[in-house]
């Protein structure tokens, strides 16, 4: 007896992304769209704050804290940041649709660099950043910036 289950093609990813770059856009773009723009959101907040270090005087980011005035920031955030509207928008959205793995908590994709992944606190937020990442006997899950030795 014949096995009658269908196989199942794959397709070539880059030929996906070829078709949906011709055609404006696929289903992929637009299921992933909410959470791409939720992306932005989120860097639009942490580029607003980072311009106000006077409120938000820290700034922490993968695994360390800083001053937000720290030379370490500056060199690793962009000097100008406007979010993406318009072609800019649809190539970004394309490169996150298709790049991005959507099993992974990780925002990591094509073209990730472009966007700002520090995040700056008031005193308050990062004392409980801090408070988050030291274990139960005082051990630090975080590095305080050795530049700018920020004091909390």
């Amino acid at each position: 007896m014949a096995n009658s289950k269908k196989l199942i093609e794959f397709e070539d990813p880059d030929e996906v992304r070829a078709a949906c770059w011709a055609a404006g856009g696929c289903a992929v773009c637009e299921e992933r769209r909410s959470w791409f723009d939720g992306l932005l959101d989120g860097v639009d907040r942490r580029w607003h704050r980072l311009q106000r270090p006077d409120e938000y005087p820290f700034t922490s980011g993968q695994q360390g804290i800083h001053e937000t005035t720290c030379s370490v920031v500056k060199q690793r955030t962009p000097a100008q940041y406007a979010r993406p509207t318009g072609d800019a928008y649809r190539e970004a959205l394309h490169a996150f649709s298709h790049t991005v793995d959507p099993h992974s908590d990780r925002s990591d994709f094509e073209g990730a660099n472009a966007y700002l992944r520090f995040n700056a606190m008031t005193a308050e937020e990062a004392r409980s950043w801090i408070t988050e990442r030291t274990g139960p006997r005082g051990g630090r899950n975080y590095v305080r910036c050795k530049k700018c030795a920020p004091a909390i």
